[in-house]
């Protein structure tokens, strides 16, 4: 309980939104809460076995035929916003909401002339994320060697309640395992979206 009363004193307007990932990191270390539901919102922490679903926007996203690098670097701020799911393949209930958060999107910026298109979701096993660990090769420390790098945390809200955020975990870690982290993280998710 002690991990959702602080969750829900967690920023959540922009500039301080940005925050939350090291406000997390360094009260609750190394995921610490992963163990503890954080949202009264949500059906439970988040299971090795479930599957992580990312929705993709062209054109921000998109790099070519593939997804942007970038894409996943909320992970080291705000925090990763994804949908969570038993199946490896997103239903119609997680492909509605995309298609309703373009739409709102699109209809607040009515004179834009770069409408955001919906292009489904990109996913990656939980147990995947949450194995990342620095490479031998940028992780010189010993003591950071058999850390996780990413923690996921289930962060449902009221009328989103498959919402989760995946986290960077990034206290006592160098700036290059934290990008190489997140370069490996990319890798763990499909490559192109899916409807």
């Amino acid at each position: 309980m002690e991990c959702r009363v602080f969750f829900d004193s967690l920023p959540l307007e922009r500039p301080d939104v940005k925050k939350r990932a090291t406000l997390i990191d360094e009260k609750y270390a190394n995921g610490f809460c992963e163990s503890q539901s954080v949202s009264q919102a949500s059906s439970g922490v988040v299971r090795d076995e479930e599957f992580v679903h990312r929705y993709v926007f062209s054109p921000v996203h998109m790099d070519g035929d593939k997804v942007k690098t970038a894409f996943f670097s909320d992970c080291q701020h705000g925090g990763l916003s994804c949908q969570r799911s038993d199946e490896h393949v997103a239903d119609a209930q997680i492909h509605d909401r995309g298609h309703m958060m373009v739409a709102l999107y699109n209809e607040a910026r009515n004179d834009s002339d770069d409408p955001r298109t919906y292009l489904g979701v990109v996913t990656a096993k939980c147990c995947d994320i949450r194995m990342l660990k620095p490479r031998p090769e940028v992780a010189d420390q010993m003591a950071v060697w058999d850390q996780p790098m990413m923690a996921i945390y289930d962060t449902a809200k009221i009328e989103d309640e498959r919402h989760i955020d995946i986290f960077q975990l990034a206290v006592g870690r160098k700036k290059s395992e934290l990008k190489q982290a997140r370069r490996d993280l990319a890798l763990v998710f499909t490559d192109a979206p899916a409807i």
